[in-house]
């Protein structure tokens, strides 16, 4: 393999980048800019970041395809200069090299889908507690509203918390 870096894929290509316009597209809650301008602007981010990818991928397919034919030309030099019944040894000594290299690659991607399959598992139940402690966090702030309130009402009714609470020692 080559040691010129080329993305494994379009999802390896980093997003375009975020601009003011893109940012500038969120006003408010949920409202979008009219602006003609940072319309223009993301589209032409979105039109760039495509074609970032395809370049991508098309770089990609031709570092394969030049690999496979470097592949080619070594095993046609390579069984060229033997006779028949050695041909056939090194060709299944490759073909026997490239199983295993493919059921290696076999086991470690299911190895992968496994861990992400965890980590998305994970993830879900972080959101979900997540999502719990924000509910119980509203109520608790919600309840502490009220009694902020309450305090409010007695503080003008009965003058000021140290009062209060002279108050509430004498009834007791």
């Amino acid at each position: 393999m080559s040691t010129q870096a080329v993305p494994a894929s379009a999802a390896d290509l980093p997003p375009p980048p975020a601009t003011n316009a893109a940012a500038a597209g969120k006003k408010g809650k949920g409202k979008k800019s009219n602006d003609p301008v940072d319309t223009n602007k993301a589209i032409q981010d979105t039109i760039r970041h495509m074609e970032q990818q395809e370049a991508g991928d098309r770089a990609q397919q031709l570092e394969i395809e030049r690999e496979v034919k470097k592949a080619n030309r070594e095993m046609s030099s390579i069984l060229s200069s033997q006779n028949p019944m050695s041909r056939i040894e090194t060709i299944q000594k490759k073909y026997t090299e490239l199983l295993t290299a493919m059921k290696k690659t076999e086991r470690e991607l299911a190895l992968s889908k496994k861990r992400e399959e965890t980590m998305k598992k994970e993830r879900d139940f972080a959101k979900t507690r997540v999502a719990q402690l924000e509910k119980g966090n509203k109520a608790l702030d919600s309840t502490v509203r009220v009694y902020q309130d309450k305090e409010k009402r007695l503080e003008v009714r009965y003058g000021s918390t140290s009062e209060m609470s002279k108050l509430m020692i004498v009834q007791h």
